[in-house]
């Protein structure tokens, strides 16, 4: 982009012109910068979906650690206990 009054060379999104001082008027045609505003937007946009989806996950992990799941073989075995009836006189 030129500068209207001198012809120096200006980035786009700039108000002054660095070399002349003049203000700069925009075109529709040039591209806008990204503004901090849009900035703020995407990364409120990510944190409302990364924050839930980690929390989700978090819980799932933290449900199956303390109540994990048992294989059905396992599960078919008989229970096996100590004898309820212990006396120690049946010791030789």
């Amino acid at each position: 982009m030129l500068c209207a009054n001198c012809g120096s060379e200006i980035a786009y999104g700039t108000k002054f012109c660095p070399t002349c001082g003049s203000a700069v008027q925009q075109s529709p045609d040039e591209p806008q910068p990204l503004t901090r505003k849009r900035e703020r937007s995407i990364s409120r946009y990510v944190a409302f979906i990364l924050f839930p989806l980690a929390a989700i996950i978090g819980a799932g992990v933290f449900i199956r650690y303390i109540n994990p799941s048992v294989h059905q073989v396992i599960k078919d075995q008989p229970v096996v206990s100590a004898p309820q009836d212990y006396d120690s006189t049946m010791i030789t």
